[in-house]
């Protein structure tokens, strides 16, 4: 990893100073001035200017002469103001109005996470962390109680700014589809406990991303949290295509929980596994990478792998466990008020 700073920051710089006082003597304006000093550089209109042949310091600056209307006799630029020299950067760079240094880093082979990891660790060492920014420590102070510069402050921006705002994006994008799928489940199983038993399964299916990410070397990056979406989608249509089975079983024949989740099971292990095997074949060439430009695409696939080898057991062995342990047995109905009034021993009517 290799750093570059994009302009210099020592270029040489010369502020002039004029005396007004000694200007209105002389019979002088500001505005003339400038008129007699700039034919001496050879391009006025850019920030970097240099002398043209003959003019080789600052000495020969301060003896051009200046002329002007009211003036009884001529004078020199030395007379008249003073140069201090100075260092300046060579390209200013504003972010929000703030001077700004930018300093561009080239990554190569690793992955952007993991680089700019090493970059806040190492910043750690030079300011103090608050939040996304650093405030950089007083150069050359030592001690736990270090002073800051004040106004200045250290940012990672660039590519990691705009991935991470990509992976807050689509983490929300994650939590609100989750609780749209369930409020969706709730009303069309008109329960709240079966849509529970098919969300708990999802962080399951899950468990084979990270494995295989490790194991191919891939990052953790946007395109495997595409992936992780996906994974999200087909583990819920699984899901609900066994317990919505179980439902109707339920239903139609009086079933259990358990029985009825058993014998979904049975019935619906095909149609998972077929579903299961056809993404499994789909994903796979994606994720070899086998041609030009397929590295790109090849983490999404990866993580669509590693869920469907956690989803598939999850679905046929976790689920059915999950479900006869939320879903309790209808409670038998009590008969009407009038048969059990009826149904009651004969009170004996007491004279009184």
């Amino acid at each position: 990893m290799k750093g570059l700073i994009r302009a210099s920051l020592d270029n040489p710089h010369a502020v002039i100073a004029f005396s007004l006082t000694v200007l209105v003597l002389g019979g002088l304006t500001l505005r003339r001035v400038p008129i007699d000093i700039l034919p001496v550089f050879e391009s006025p209109a850019v920030q970097v200017l240099t002398f043209y042949a003959g003019m080789h310091s600052v000495d020969d600056l301060l003896n051009i002469p200046i002329t002007g209307r009211a003036q009884h006799r001529q004078v020199t630029l030395g007379e008249l103001a003073s140069i201090t020299p100075t260092q300046i950067a060579s390209e200013l760079t504003h972010v929000d109005i703030q001077p700004a240094v930018e300093l561009t880093m080239a990554v190569e082979g690793r992955d952007l996470g993991h680089a700019a990891t090493d970059v806040a660790r190492l910043l750690d060492r030079f300011g103090r962390r608050e939040g996304e920014h650093w405030l950089p420590y007083s150069p050359g102070a030592k001690g736990a109680e270090r002073p800051m510069v004040r106004g200045a402050e250290i940012t990672l921006s660039g590519e990691y700014s705009r991935m991470q705002e990509a992976f807050t994006n689509l983490s929300v994008g994650l939590v609100l589809s989750s609780l749209l799928i369930y409020f969706l489940m709730v009303a069309l199983a008109r329960s709240f406990v079966v849509p529970l038993a098919v969300m708990l399964v999802v962080p399951l299916s899950l468990v084979g991303v990270l494995p295989m990410l490790y194991v191919t070397g891939s990052a953790l990056n946007v395109q495997s949290l595409l992936g992780i979406i996906f994974i999200v989608v087909i583990s819920v249509s699984n899901t609900v295509l066994m317990t919505d089975w179980a439902q109707e079983l339920r239903k139609q024949e009086g079933l259990s929980p358990l029985e009825a989740i058993r014998q979904a099971a049975g019935v619906r292990v095909r149609p998972v596994m077929m579903t299961a095997t056809a993404a499994f074949c789909a994903m796979l060439p994606a994720a070899l990478a086998l041609e030009r430009g397929g590295e790109a695409n090849a983490p999404l696939a990866r993580a669509i792998l590693g869920g469907l080898l956690a989803a598939g057991p999850a679905t046929l062995f976790v689920l059915p466990a999950i479900y006869s342990l939320l879903v309790r047995e209808r409670t038998a109905e009590l008969p009407p008020l009038v048969n059990r009034m009826d149904a009651s021993p004969e009170r004996e009517d007491v004279a009184v």
